[in-house]
């Protein structure tokens, strides 16, 4: 059993941070890659976004494995998925923080719109 067990707590963790790397690959170099500014930058961040995605779960797992060592495969299967979509979902707002600070002040945020930029005629008539 402690090879099942241990084979189960580690492809869980790395299904479920590689399900969410594929989820946000090509909408997340797209948003970095106007952040950053080069390709050098946006695929440095992706990267570390990626390694975040597959270490956090990983390591939840590992370090708070079941301690019932008689636990049967359903129970280590639950507590695994359980620990790793918390460890992604963990990565994912701390580095949706840090991004949200990256964005420019005119940007709509949280569904809370930024005030509108006013040029031309509007900017003359005071609105």
């Amino acid at each position: 059993m402690s090879t099942m067990r241990l084979m189960l707590e580690v492809l869980i963790p790395f299904a479920t941070g590689g399900s969410a790397i594929l989820l946000i690959r090509l909408p997340l170099r797209d948003l970095l890659s106007e952040l950053c500014g080069s390709h050098q930058r946006t695929t440095f961040w992706c990267r570390v976004l990626y390694l975040q995605l597959l270490g956090l779960p990983l390591l939840a797992s590992l370090y708070f494995e079941h301690p019932d060592m008689t636990a049967g495969a359903d129970e280590v299967l639950r507590r695994a998925l359980l620990l790793s979509l918390s460890a992604v979902l963990l990565g994912l707002l701390f580095f949706t923080q840090r991004l949200l600070k990256m964005i420019p002040g005119n940007a709509t945020v949280a569904g809370v719109p930024a005030k509108p930029l006013v040029s031309g005629a509007a900017a003359v008539n005071g609105a």
